[in-house]
Protein backbone atom coordinates (compact mmCIF):
# COMPACT_ATOMS: atom_id res chain seq x y z
CA UNK A 1 0.00 0.00 0.00
CA UNK A 2 2.66 2.46 0.84
CA UNK A 3 4.10 2.03 -2.57
CA UNK A 4 1.37 2.49 -4.36
CA UNK A 5 0.59 5.55 -2.00
CA UNK A 6 3.79 7.35 -2.96
CA UNK A 7 3.81 6.40 -6.73
CA UNK A 8 -0.09 8.57 -6.22
CA UNK A 9 1.55 11.42 -4.50
CA UNK A 10 4.74 11.37 -7.07
CA UNK A 11 2.17 11.20 -9.60
CA UNK A 12 0.24 14.30 -8.11
CA UNK A 13 3.38 16.36 -7.47
CA UNK A 14 4.29 15.94 -11.67
CA UNK A 15 0.74 17.15 -12.67
CA UNK A 16 0.99 19.85 -9.70
CA UNK A 17 4.66 20.80 -11.29
CA UNK A 18 3.47 20.67 -15.16
CA UNK A 19 0.08 23.69 -13.97
CA UNK A 20 2.54 25.66 -12.54
CA UNK A 21 4.48 25.84 -15.99
CA UNK A 22 1.26 26.20 -17.62
CA UNK A 23 0.37 29.03 -15.38
CA UNK A 24 3.94 30.71 -15.63
CA UNK A 25 3.32 30.62 -19.29
CA UNK A 26 -0.25 31.77 -19.10
CA UNK A 27 0.96 34.75 -17.31
CA UNK A 28 4.40 35.48 -19.22
CA UNK A 29 1.72 35.03 -22.43
CA UNK A 30 -0.54 37.85 -20.91
CA UNK A 31 2.02 40.05 -19.88
CA UNK A 32 3.19 40.22 -23.43
CA UNK A 33 -0.14 41.35 -24.83
CA UNK A 34 -0.11 43.96 -22.27
CA UNK A 35 3.39 44.89 -23.24
CA UNK A 36 2.74 44.72 -26.92
CA UNK A 37 -0.47 46.99 -26.34
CA UNK A 38 1.39 49.52 -24.47
CA UNK A 39 3.84 49.26 -27.59
CA UNK A 40 1.27 49.83 -30.07
CA UNK A 41 -0.53 52.64 -27.60
CA UNK A 42 3.37 54.30 -27.94
CA UNK A 43 3.93 53.81 -31.74
CA UNK A 44 0.60 55.31 -32.59
CA UNK A 45 1.82 58.63 -30.01
CA UNK A 46 5.14 58.79 -31.53
CA UNK A 47 3.30 58.82 -35.15
CA UNK A 48 1.28 61.62 -33.78
CA UNK A 49 4.09 63.73 -32.72
CA UNK A 50 6.02 62.67 -35.61
CA UNK A 51 3.13 64.72 -38.02
CA UNK A 52 3.63 67.29 -36.03
CA UNK A 53 7.06 67.59 -36.23
CA UNK A 54 6.69 67.14 -40.13
CA UNK A 55 4.04 69.49 -40.34
CA UNK A 56 6.41 71.81 -38.58
CA UNK A 57 9.55 71.48 -40.36
CA UNK A 58 7.59 71.87 -43.54
CA UNK A 59 6.05 75.54 -42.28
CA UNK A 60 4.27 77.91 -43.86
CA UNK A 61 3.67 78.04 -47.41
CA UNK A 62 5.46 80.42 -49.00
CA UNK A 63 5.08 81.99 -52.57
CA UNK A 64 8.89 80.86 -53.34
CA UNK A 65 7.91 77.12 -52.33
CA UNK A 66 5.39 77.40 -54.42
CA UNK A 67 7.72 78.32 -57.52
CA UNK A 68 9.99 75.68 -57.20
CA UNK A 69 7.18 73.03 -57.23
CA UNK A 70 6.08 71.63 -60.81
CA UNK A 71 2.40 72.30 -61.65
CA UNK A 72 1.37 68.49 -61.18
CA UNK A 73 2.69 68.49 -58.09
CA UNK A 74 0.51 72.01 -57.39
CA UNK A 75 -2.53 70.59 -58.80
CA UNK A 76 -1.52 67.56 -55.79
CA UNK A 77 -1.48 70.42 -53.43
CA UNK A 78 -4.72 71.50 -54.03
CA UNK A 79 -6.54 67.95 -54.31
CA UNK A 80 -4.79 66.88 -51.30
CA UNK A 81 -4.81 69.57 -48.97
CA UNK A 82 -8.29 71.54 -49.86
CA UNK A 83 -10.08 69.53 -51.70
CA UNK A 84 -10.37 71.58 -54.69
CA UNK A 85 -9.36 70.75 -58.20
CA UNK A 86 -8.48 73.66 -60.48
CA UNK A 87 -8.41 74.41 -63.99
CA UNK A 88 -5.62 72.72 -65.80
CA UNK A 89 -5.55 75.31 -68.43
CA UNK A 90 -3.74 78.00 -66.30
CA UNK A 91 -0.53 78.88 -66.34
CA UNK A 92 2.17 78.52 -63.84
CA UNK A 93 1.94 81.73 -62.32
CA UNK A 94 -1.29 81.74 -62.23
CA UNK A 95 -1.53 78.43 -60.70
CA UNK A 96 0.60 79.29 -57.69
CA UNK A 97 -1.32 82.74 -56.93
CA UNK A 98 -4.75 80.25 -56.83
CA UNK A 99 -3.02 77.64 -54.55
CA UNK A 100 -1.01 80.63 -52.74
CA UNK A 101 -4.73 81.89 -51.69
CA UNK A 102 -6.03 78.61 -50.57
CA UNK A 103 -3.26 78.10 -47.93
CA UNK A 104 -3.82 81.60 -47.00
CA UNK A 105 -7.73 81.67 -46.28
Amino acid sequence: MTKLKNWFIGLWNRLLNKTTIDEQIMETVADAKEKLQSVKEEFADVADELKDVMSAVKGKVTKSKLRSMTKAQLFEAAVKDHNIELDSTLNKTNLINKVYELYNK
